[in-house]
């Protein structure tokens, strides 16, 4: 089950507006450089980066925000090589930033998190759209004039896994409008009301909507040279999370009859009931009925996505969560109405135990026995004979490298499809030509926001932590909807691959290992 968030996308800007897009805009009272009508004549691009300009130093913007429905203070401060940091403080305060080497983000529940794939291409763009680096970054953000749109640009990255249309306005050269083509949609971001600061033509009001209709609008009132030049990744949230190593580190798990594992945890010290225990989950969600029974109030707006699309919904912010010997303090979870996995499950499903409770301890899971326990990072020791491979953050879910057919690949590790092998994404699909000369029949893959329609097969080969499977039945996404839609990896490993192994899960390391059973 795929839950993760468009939210920080819109939150910071200058991260990806989650990890946002890019900011971009018409302008209401432009204020023009010199430079810019000089330009006029040129390409495109050359009369953008006139337009624009590049400091000389750091600039340092101040003002407000509005983002997941609460209002906050907002500051960015960035410089002419393409470093900057972002804050958005409010009752769901976010942060972003990028020191030249690694692009970050901090949550909503101060979880600071290394940006990686889709997200760190978007958080960089939709940085350097709105400090004007883009139009800079030669060798990291391709550009090209098409030659019937005198005033339009296309970016690209990663070799187009990540584009974007830039309009620029005919008169200033200024960017006008930006519209990212993401995996869950298309995002369209707007800046108006630009000011030259130390030379630098610099957007004072930006909208951004996402590709659920959520807007982010943030205005800038003062803008200068100057800035801390703090652009590091941020420590976590001190004394957030605690471990008591008196209590069992295996936890009571239920299977139900789709083959997902439910555990019992406790919020504001209560027991609400079953939830799921999702790798695939980029937040942890709190069913409606069950926060009704808690007596906690939804704040804010979040987009959760899933494998059929997305869903517009809001948090609910809790005292504490705990999970076995694990605590987590002060945390905003998402709300989702869960109550339509009754009648799949058998049981009433009260919540999701995803990213924001495993980023912060090292998990265990069984899936053939049934069993999970979790530890505390700093003692943790991996069995004999175990062997750690790298573990990649995508949209706040784990990815690992595999083969098939011959070819490597990246893919999602997703707990919560517990019947699934693998299902292909879709740009995989048509990239690789995975359909071609295979027998297939008509499929459909569902999930958070609906399904969709895909190709059901047979892969001949493939290898995952060293185990080979052959002739194993798998999906072909056959749309481009959703999580499915994503171009940075080529599919989702459900449970049933999962099951020959014991699984460990490190997020704060950034590793995992596949203990494979005799």
């Amino acid at each position: 089950m795929r839950v993760h968030t468009e939210r920080v996308r819109s939150a910071s800007l200058g991260h990806r507006a989650s990890r946002a897009g890019v900011w971009l805009a018409a302008g209401l009272g432009v204020w023009l450089s010199p430079s810019a009508a000089l330009a006029q004549e040129s390409g495109a691009l050359e009369r953008a980066r006139a337009a624009i300009g590049r400091p000389e130093g750091l600039i340092r913007a101040e003002g407000r925000a509005t983002a997941y429905g609460v209002e906050g203070s907002y500051t960015m401060a960035f410089d002419g090589e393409g470093r900057f940091v972002a804050r958005t403080e409010s009752v769901l305060s976010t942060s972003s930033g990028f020191d030249g080497q690694t692009a970050w983000e901090v949550d909503w529940n101060g979880l600071p998190r290394v940006l990686e794939l889709e997200d760190l291409d978007s958080g960089l763009l939709g940085a350097w759209a709105w400090s004007g680096y883009w139009a800079w970054a030669e060798g990291v953000v391709g550009v090209t004039e098409p030659a019937d749109r005198a005033d339009t640009l296309e970016l690209s990255m990663s070799g187009g896994k990540l584009a974007a249309t830039v309009e620029l306005d005919p008169e200033s050269g200024l960017p006008a409008r930006l519209v990212t083509h993401r995996s869950m949609g298309d995002e369209i971001i707007e800046l108006g009301g630009y000011r030259v600061v130390e030379g630098v033509a610099l957007a004072h009001e930006v909208t951004v909507t996402s590709p659920s209709g959520e807007k982010t609008v943030v205005r800038i009132e003062s803008a200068a040279a100057g800035g801390d030049g703090e652009f590091g990744l941020p420590a976590a949230r001190a004394g957030d999370t605690a471990f008591d190593p008196a209590v069992p580190a295996a936890l009571e798990v239920k299977r139900v009859p789709t083959g997902h594992l439910l555990v019992k945890p406790l919020v504001n010290g209560r027991d609400l009931g079953w939830f799921i225990f999702d790798t695939g989950a980029g937040a942890s969600v709190l069913s409606t009925p069950a926060a009704e029974a808690l007596g906690v109030e939804r704040v804010g707006r979040v987009t959760a996505s899933g494998v059929g699309g997305a869903v517009q919904t809001g948090f609910y912010r809790v005292g504490s969560l705990s999970l076995g010997r694990v605590t987590v303090h002060d945390q905003a979870l998402v709300g989702l109405d869960l109550s339509f996995l009754e009648p799949y499950f058998g049981v009433e499903v009260a919540g999701l135990i995803g990213y924001d409770l495993l980023a912060r301890c090292v998990a265990e899971v069984d899936a053939q026995r049934s069993e999970i326990a979790v530890y505390d990072p700093a003692a943790y020791e991996l069995p004999e004979g175990g062997a750690w491979q790298e573990l990649l953050l995508a949209g706040r879910q784990s990815v690992v490298r595999a083969a098939f057919e011959g070819r490597e690949g990246l893919f999602r590790l997703d707990t919560g499809a517990a019947q699934s092998t693998i299902t292909f994404h879709a740009p995989s699909v048509e990239r690789l030509g995975l359909l071609e000369g295979r027998e297939t029949s008509a499929s459909m893959s569902a999930g958070v926001g609906g399904a969709v329609a895909a190709r059901a097969g047979v892969l001949e080969s493939f290898v995952f932590a060293g185990q080979p499977f052959k002739g194993l039945p798998v999906q072909f996404a056959t749309e481009r909807k959703g999580a499915f839609a994503d171009a940075y990896t080529d599919g989702n490993i459900g449970g049933q691959v999962l099951g020959p192994f014991r699984a460990v899960f490190d997020y704060p390391h950034r590793r995992a290992a596949f203990l494979a059973r005799e």
